[in-house]
């Protein structure tokens, strides 16, 4: 491995480690699949149906819900509670001390 050092008369600033957008994709691949198969489940039931979905004639649920939406809505999800997680840590800085 080769470490690269920072020149000390460069005026550019140092690259910060990104971390890998991929974090929380084994939550987003199981939600997507625990929400297509309750929604196989309470559409075979007659419980609740799509009316307006992408190819019907070979899906009777909306995958396009499954297979964009889901996973969108459970990262912005995890990310909302990795930020209240942060926010918590100060929480004693706010309390009155008992």
């Amino acid at each position: 491995m080769n470490t690269v050092k920072h020149l000390n008369g460069s005026s550019l600033q140092p690259w910060q480690k990104k971390r890998l957008p991929f974090k929380y994709l084994a939550s987003i691949v199981l939600a997507s699949l625990l929400g297509t198969y309750l929604d196989l489940y309470f559409v075979g039931k007659e419980l609740y149906q799509f009316p307006k979905r992408p190819f019907p004639e070979i899906f009777s649920i909306n995958i396009s819900f499954t297979l964009i939406g889901l996973p969108i809505l459970v990262l912005v999800f995890l990310r909302a509670i990795s930020q209240v997680n942060k926010w918590g840590k100060g929480e004693s800085f706010f309390l009155p001390a008992c």
